[in-house]
């Protein structure tokens, strides 16, 4: 099994999440990967909440 790593998100990490978004038969019809724009704009909201904690997986 490979190691695998928990850090918290940043925003330079919302190109490699939308296009994983993206890649699913339901993603596929509903993510916009070539405008970050929406996605920068939902992030730095959910990022600003105390109650929410957003983390990637390496």
């Amino acid at each position: 099994m490979s190691d695998f790593g928990i850090r918290p998100a940043t925003a330079d990490d919302l190109r490699a999440i939308v296009d994983m978004l993206a890649d699913d038969p339901l993603g596929a019809r509903r993510e916009s990967p070539g405008d970050l724009a929406p996605y920068r704009e939902a992030f730095a909201e959910i990022a600003s909440d105390p109650h929410q904690h957003l983390v990637v997986v390496r």
